[in-house]
């Protein structure tokens, strides 16, 4: 088993095949696999021990915090920033990325923070603008909070992604880890399989109304979208039908990984988009929205109605206050929110 893992997955592959212990993303796991490369050096060849020093020296280099993984998707090197700079050459295909976006390096980022040369990208790149909003969430997708692989997919959806090139199992929406055995509340040995995600991800966020949203940030002077990009407007033009059905040829281009017949396949959503969506379907726009709202350090808890805050707080074995009788329902959910 060992030898087969060691050629062809990484070192959070290296727990028991039969009850997945230990749990690899625990930040105690060195000492078993001190013992585990004592133990399989005695069974295997030289060169599968020495290829699973080298996989091993590669994991505690992704364990550090200023490892990256080259921008180059033609370069599969990981290395550290020791610079401390933004602006960083990968030691191998010497490809310019910046370290904290991850992205290839343009002369446009010069003395713009990541956020304004996304904008930037997103106001003058042709191409990008021809795709909308699609490329937007392709470019802001996935990262595995443990190995910190990057994969070019939305998060809406199903939001358990298993990283495949570690077993560890995140939440897409903010990174945080799924447990079968948590220990962290009372209330998890009932659960099962579950995450703890905070009230500003997108697993609980995507539960909201567009239109709840889109109010929610404009509250908050946050600009957005609502148009479809021009391209797919020009296509729409050239049907003769009335606005319902050129709205209708509007599909969603983001990128999604579907299960074919031959795999896994990225493919694009084709989903219809939804009117003042942005050329996205209503899932990819609210994913879009959460985007904007993460991204301005909001603070969603006034979007929670007083059922909502209730169960927040069983969540988190807290204790419910009772609604007083004569209590007014804005008043009881006021006294929830000052809850924590």
């Amino acid at each position: 088993h060992f030898t087969l893992v060691m050629k062809n997955q990484t070192v959070k592959h290296f727990n028991c095949p039969v009850c997945s212990e230990p749990d690899m993303t625990d930040p105690h796991v060195e000492t078993y696999l001190m013992h585990l490369m004592l133990l399989i050096k005695m069974h295997i060849d030289k060169e599968g021990y020495n290829l699973c020093q080298q996989k091993l020296m590669e994991y505690n280099l992704s364990r550090e915090p200023n490892f990256c993984w080259c921008a180059n998707d033609k370069c599969h090197t990981g290395f550290i920033n020791e610079t401390g700079r933004d602006k960083i050459a990968c030691p191998t295909c010497k490809k310019e990325m910046c370290f904290k976006c991850k992205k290839p390096w343009e002369r446009e980022h010069e003395g713009l923070t990541c956020d304004q040369f996304a904008q930037w990208k997103h106001d003058n790149d042709p191409q990008l603008q021809q795709q909308g909003l699609a490329a937007h969430l392709e470019a802001n997708g996935i990262e595995c909070p443990a190995c910190h692989s990057r994969y070019d997919l939305a998060r809406g959806g199903c939001m358990h992604f298993k990283c495949t090139q570690c077993p560890n199992e995140f939440c897409s929406g903010c990174g945080q880890t799924f447990k079968q055995q948590c220990k962290k509340f009372a209330s998890c040995a009932k659960r099962g399989l579950h995450a703890h995600h905070p009230r500003d991800c997108l697993f609980y966020l995507r539960d909201f109304l567009v239109q709840e949203l889109q109010d929610f940030l404009e509250k908050n002077n946050v600009q957005f979208d609502k148009e479809p990009p021009k391209a797919q407007l020009e296509a729409a033009a050239q049907n003769n039908g009335d606005q319902k059905e050129k709205q209708s040829l509007l599909k969603c281009r983001v990128m999604l990984q579907k299960e074919t017949a031959d795999g896994l396949k990225d493919e694009p959503c084709g989903t219809e988009a939804a009117a003042g969506c942005a050329g996205l379907c209503m899932v990819h726009y609210k994913e879009y929205l959460v985007g904007k709202l993460n991204n301005a350090h909001l603070d969603p808890i006034s979007l929670y109605n007083m059922n909502q805050l209730q169960a927040m707080l069983s969540r988190e074995d807290k204790v419910v206050p009772e609604k007083e009788e004569e209590e007014e329902e804005n008043e009881y959910t006021k006294r929830l929110v000052k809850v924590r």
